[in-house]
């Protein structure tokens, strides 16, 4: 059952992460904006309650103050939370704060948006009707860059306020049972996820993806049964074809890989493997590898897969990204990789949600940074 007295508000809303884990709590989105056409038609297609606006947040042609009257409309006389996931890539590339260095410059771009999130909140929060609750997520590299006191830094102090009672200097996805392991910097007011409560033990793909194991056994014996008829042939030795079977297992680019026991090895020949480390990645974009595997075994998790490993159900619609690229650097995917990657991990945002109800039944002052 769907709430009626508070909804969502979701800006730079991807494929619907955070709309995703408020929406296990029952709390609709009222807006989504968003201007990569694959994500916000990913959005629109599992989340159709909500208005879905296809647009540059803070652009002349969709300014604050247009932006506003979107959001006042939609949530109408409801409560709301607003969240705003602004690009990060500008800051996960930059280096650390050094005033005029490349890195710096960059991170100026990544600053325009934050800024104008700031401004927006002014702006909503001297409304008729302000939001209870409001957050944002970036790069862990954003802090510093929030704490200087700059002319480029206007909204310093309500970051600055938010970074000195945070509970927890760092929290990852995997504290909330995700199967992975990435670290945000998640700034915000009305709600706590230091609450111990809140927090689920760790997993793993194979946790959540169970079916590989069985999948793994099936290409075992396959390649057990193929290589025992070329040895049987002469095509290749018996010491070759015990090399070439090494281990068959599952590796953490979100491939089911042939390998040499386990460790490291590139042979252009046979294909490749990497180690099975722990945590299992650390963001969903790198286990959807599009490295040139040659060997017949290897396979990338689906979408399906992908999606349930960041805390999505089965069920989610990513046919959306169909048919569309997804460009980071100089690589050049699918865009589910992107979509997908990139989210705002349901595993965070269900308890999120349910921090901030606690906090609209329980009204006090919260501000913390999640991860």
């Amino acid at each position: 059952m769907m709430r009626d007295d508070i909804a969502l508000v979701d800006l730079y809303s991807g494929g619907g992460g955070v709309s995703q884990g408020f929406k296990m709590q029952g709390i609709p989105t009222a807006l989504a904006v968003d201007y990569w056409k694959p994500a916000l038609d990913t959005h629109a297609a599992n989340h159709p309650e909500a208005k879905h606006i296809r647009a540059a947040i803070g652009s002349d042609e969709f300014d604050n103050a247009r932006l506003m009257q979107e959001i006042l409309d939609a949530v109408g006389g409801r409560k709301y939370h607003i969240n705003a996931s602004t690009p990060c890539p500008d800051f996960s590339r930059a280096s650390p704060l050094n005033i005029g260095d490349s890195g710096h410059e960059r991170a100026m771009r990544g600053m325009a948006h934050i800024n104008n999130y700031g401004n927006l909140l002014d702006m909503l929060e001297a409304s008729e009707n302000p939001p209870n609750s409001w957050s944002f997520e970036n790069s862990p590299k954003v802090i510093p860059y929030l704490m200087e006191n700059a002319t480029w830094n206007p909204h310093r102090r309500r970051w600055m306020d938010s970074l000195q009672s945070m509970r927890m200097p760092k929290v990852t996805a995997a504290q909330f049972g995700a199967p992975t392991y990435r670290e945000r910097a998640v700034l915000g007011q009305g709600f706590d996820l230091s609450d111990p409560r809140l927090q689920r033990p760790s997993t793993t793909p194979l946790d959540a993806l169970p079916h590989l194991l069985e999948e793994e056994q099936e290409i075992r014996g396959h390649k057990e049964e193929t290589l025992a008829q070329l040895v049987q042939r002469g095509i290749i030795r018996p010491d070759v074809a015990r090399y070439l079977m090494g281990d068959v297992f599952i590796n953490d680019t979100g491939s089911v890989d042939v390998g040499t026991g386990g460790s490291e090895w590139n042979d252009n020949r046979k294909g490749y493997t990497w180690k099975h480390t722990s945590p299992a990645s650390q963001t969903i974009p790198g286990l959807m590898s599009s490295n040139p595997a040659t060997h017949i075994y290897n396979r990338v998790l689906t979408p399906s897969e992908l999606g349930v490993m960041q805390g999505f159900p089965k069920n989610y619609d990513w046919s959306p990204t169909e048919g569309h690229k997804y460009r980071s650097g100089k690589s050049v995917t699918d865009a589910s990789t992107g979509v997908i990657g990139n989210v705002f991990s349901p595993f965070v945002t269900n308890p999120l949600a349910e921090s901030v109800l606690d906090h609209l039944n329980n009204p006090r002052h919260i501000q913390t940074r999640l991860f």
